[in-house]
């Protein structure tokens, strides 16, 4: 896996979930030396981490391992602290995510200027470039 890693220029990695991904992670992290982090999503915590041991003592371990911990939430810090309460340093290796929208940047338009908003909005995108550029393809690539 070192060279694996190496080859591809893999600097470190994101498990998307509380496990299993984050298994896959702790191990590519042990053998390669990339640090990895971890996003949980309370589903896996309530419908696998809370009701298999297996499944807990797998992301326990995984967690334990990881640099750092992403949590979208209070809430969720909160149930990940729960859960995982046996974990030394925990708390220190959660970092909040604030995603999603923020409504107070918004104002209601009243029907009647609804058509005038559409019809500004499509002239100010009218003339922007859509899609990816070749330089994006070949960066990606």
């Amino acid at each position: 896996m070192r060279g694996s890693s190496g080859k591809h220029g893999i600097g470190s990695l994101l498990a998307n979930h509380a496990v299993l991904m984050s298994v896959v992670a702790r191990r590519v992290s042990a053998a390669t030396s990339a640090p990895f982090a971890i996003m949980p999503h309370g589903s896996a915590i309530e419908y696998a981490v809370k009701k298999d041991h297996r499944i807990f003592s797998l992301a326990e371990d995984a967690f334990r391992a990881a640099g750092t911990v992403f949590v979208i939430g209070d809430e969720l810090r909160g149930r990940v602290h729960d859960v995982f309460s046996g974990i030394d340093g925990l708390g220190e290796k959660m970092v909040p995510l604030n995603l999603g929208v923020d409504t107070a940047l918004f104002e209601t338009i009243p029907r009647t200027g609804r058509a005038d908003n559409i019809r500004s909005l499509v002239d100010l995108l009218q003339n922007l470039p859509r899609g990816r550029t070749r330089a994006m393809s070949d960066a990606l690539l």
